[in-house]
């Protein structure tokens, strides 16, 4: 075995890291912020009373072709925060509809509580936005694909699942069973 000796403990120069992210794809870091942020927009309705929806719906809009991860938690956030809003209304009209009657008042804390929840809740998703879990992937193979691209395909999007730290189902597809 032949060592070149001139070369022993240099370190080489390497040329400057470029962005590998074809154009119109977003990074895992991008993904996850704008996923966080989607969640966090429950926050805007304190100051606002109702713009958290509208700001993880444009989120939505703008990130819808582009990064389908944040577009499904986007929109998840405008669902979350229209529920949460719907019921905390109908529940404090009841309560000062019950006020006349005095039995309203006992209410008071129990919706001061409820008013609270989507706050928590979009406080928890945001941290599973942002650390990636609690997201499932479920990978049909079956159907028109040859065996090897099958397995090709598989194997990529498991290895892809791995790095991300997703669980996975596989599931196979065969003659329009599940199984």
């Amino acid at each position: 075995m032949k060592v070149d000796a001139t070369n022993y403990g240099v370190q080489r120069e390497y040329e400057a890291r470029t962005s590998t992210l074809a154009p119109g794809v977003m990074s895992l870091e991008g993904e996850r912020v704008w996923s966080t942020l989607a969640h966090l927009s429950t926050f805007l309705n304190i100051f606002t009373g109702f713009l958290g929806p509208v700001a993880a719906f444009v989120i939505w809009v703008v990130y819808r072709e582009g990064s389908p991860t944040v577009a499904a938690h986007a929109m998840r956030s405008v669902f979350y925060q229209l529920v949460w809003l719907t019921a905390i209304f109908i529940g404090w009209s009841i309560t000062f509809a019950l006020m006349a009657v005095l039995v309203g008042f006992l209410l008071v804390p129990v919706m001061a509580l409820l008013t609270l929840g989507p706050f928590v809740q979009a406080a928890y998703a945001a941290y599973t936005a942002y650390r990636r879990t609690g997201r499932r992937q479920v990978l049909a193979v079956g159907g028109s694909q040859t065996v090897p691209t099958r397995t090709v395909l598989m194997r990529a999007v498991l290895a892809k699942a791995v790095c991300q730290g997703v669980d996975v189902e596989v599931v196979r597809v065969d003659e329009g069973r599940i199984g």
